[in-house]
């Protein structure tokens, strides 16, 4: 089984940890993600699929990891 795993992190004195944002079976699109970010699809090419972390001063970033077994 192969899957894409979005999540959230918040920067913030009292650390949150991660957040579940979605689960995928295929690598999802830009446009796909925006829709559940709400962010552009420029954003979420670049920094979410591209692995660019986070845009500042953003407290708020997402991480999408691919998990195989």
């Amino acid at each position: 089984m192969e899957v894409w795993v979005l999540t959230s992190s918040v920067n913030d004195y009292n650390q949150h940890g991660d957040y579940f944002e979605g689960v995928f079976f295929e690598k999802p699109s830009a446009k796909e993600l925006s829709k559940i970010v709400n962010m552009s699809e420029n954003y979420c090419e670049e920094f979410i699929i591209g692995g660019k972390g986070r845009d500042y001063p953003e407290s708020v970033w997402y991480n999408l990891e691919y998990f195989k077994k």
